[in-house]
């Protein structure tokens, strides 16, 4: 330490160049300047009372007196660390005032790691106490294989639990054997599915308190299942109120499911009236199909649909395509 540094630092402790003179003197067994006042060095313990003596004080060793200055501020330090390890436990109140309070406050945290998402929707759902809400809006083809296992043993979890479940889907995972094998169990065990040909939001709503949503604000700079863990109030509340304006314009599963046998037009027939809606002729909607069909088998086609909803007419055909259930499969 320079002599800079160390005029510093023995400011910094209070003690004044007629302080520094004055333990010099004491040292030496002399008596200390006029106008010095002890109480700095006392205070520290440089210096203690000795009316025996001409100078009316002892001086030290300060190199003791260092060592137990040390001493006592890492005791403060210690103190000070235990109580910093308890404060969080403060967090746990939360729980009480979250519910009844009306206006909330900063509520969101980017999670920017699939892994670190899916370890805070599993946090949440272990203390989960009603439900979970989720929505898969991509094909279940161009999903994570890991995350689709994840997402299956969350809703398997939710259920065990005696949550309610209610689980969205893109209506081509009605094609997908392992969606299909995993929803047919979940509806066995009380839960809901419902499909949808709308572009739905991804999201993992529970309990209406905790929302989980992907990354919206820079998707190039981040995981794929990186994304935001949301607890505002009014945020979930709105994000909950969005979900279920899809839920409930969305079909149930069983209702499409073709393995129950509740589906009558075909994939092609859905093709050639998805162009009839489009206002496209029968022979312009043949061209646009892929493969193209001629109008001749277009026709074909659509009398095989009519006679298996037993109508008469390909109006009635085309009412009833504006109403079915059908229109959100692929």
């Amino acid at each position: 330490m320079d002599d800079a540094a160390r005029d510093d630092a023995l400011a910094q402790l209070g003690l004044s160049q007629l302080d520094l003179t004055a333990y010099a003197e004491i040292s030496a067994g002399n008596a200390p300047p006029d106008g010095w006042e002890p109480h700095r060095l006392l205070n520290l313990g440089l210096v203690e009372h000795a009316p025996h003596l001409p100078a009316g004080f002892i001086a030290c060793d300060p190199r003791a007196v260092a060592r137990r200055l040390i001493s006592a501020e890492h005791e403060l330090l210690d103190r000070t660390v235990r109580r910093l390890h308890r404060l969080p436990a403060l967090e746990f109140l939360a729980g009480h005032f979250e519910p009844h309070r009306m206006y909330s406050g900063p509520g969101s945290e980017f999670l920017p790691t699939g892994e670190e998402m899916n370890g805070r929707i599993g946090a949440a759902l272990d203390a989960a106490r009603s439900e979970l809400c989720t929505s898969q809006p991509a094909p279940p083809e161009k999903r994570d294989p890991t995350v689709r296992k994840l997402g299956r043993q969350r809703g398997r979890k939710a259920l065990s639990q005696g949550l309610t479940h209610r689980a969205l889907y893109n209506s081509a995972a009605l094609a997908d054997e392992d969606t299909a094998s995993y929803v047919a169990r979940l509806l066995e065990a009380g839960g809901e599915a419902r499909v949808t040909a709308a572009r739905v939001p991804r999201m993992v709503i529970i309990d209406s308190t905790h929302l989980f949503i992907d990354n919206i604000l820079s998707e190039e700079h981040s995981e794929p299942d990186a994304g935001w863990h949301v607890t505002d109030r009014a945020v979930v509340a709105w994000a909950r109120s969005v979900y279920d304006m899809f839920w409930w314009q969305a079909t149930r599963w069983q209702d499409l499911d073709p393995s129950a046998g509740g589906v009558t037009s075909t994939d092609l027939q859905r093709r050639i009236l998805r162009e009839l809606e489009a206002s496209h002729s029968q022979a312009h909607a043949g061209r646009r199909l892929t493969p193209p069909l001629s109008e001749r088998a277009v026709h074909k086609v659509l009398a095989e649909l009519r006679e298996a909803l037993g109508l008469k007419s390909m109006y009635q055909v085309m009412i009833w395509w504006g109403q079915t259930p059908e229109r959100e499969l692929p």
